[in-house]
């Protein structure tokens, strides 16, 4: 059972959602260090291409209002695979701090460590904090399907 203290239900990603992670998953991409010299001709349909790819090979989660699960909170989109891998995880910014992201990634991967993020967000500049804590490494090559070395956990 989850931690967050919203009640909140968690489903398997559905159509409908597809616009709220990809205009959410391109726009906060848009902000991260990688993409700031990207003209916006480039990025938006590259982008856009990209999270439309990973959408339909990786495995998404939602976070939803349990009375009207059409209402998101937020989503993950993970790789299952032996590494923990998570491409995106977003909460709208209403419902942060309050456990909803950790309900979505416990979900996704449980408590494998590292977690290694294919699309590394401004989290990784902003809340350096969360990154260690969470074990998070950025590890864009992951989509070329090139493999990080093996790391041992830390905690």
């Amino acid at each position: 059972m989850s931690d967050a203290r919203l009640p909140h239900q968690l489903r398997a990603f559905r159509e409908s959602d597809r616009n709220f992670v990809v205009r959410g998953w391109a726009s906060e991409m848009r902000r991260a260090s990688f993409s700031r010299h990207v003209p916006p001709d480039v990025y938006w349909p590259s982008q856009h291409e990209l999270v439309a790819q990973l959408l339909s090979l990786a495995t998404t989660i939602v976070a939803c209002d349990p009375e009207n699960n059409e209402h998101v909170y937020g989503a993950v989109v993970y790789q299952p695979a032996e590494l923990a891998i998570v491409h995106w995880v977003y909460v709208k910014g209403d419902y942060r701090r309050i456990g909803l992201a950790a309900s979505l990634v416990a979900a996704a991967i449980g408590d494998k460590r590292p977690i290694y993020c294919t699309q590394p967000s401004l989290l990784f500049n902003e809340a350096r904090e969360l990154v260690e804590k969470h074990e998070l490494i950025a590890c864009p090559y992951l989509l070329l399907g090139i493999a990080p070395p093996p790391r041992e956990r830390t905690v």
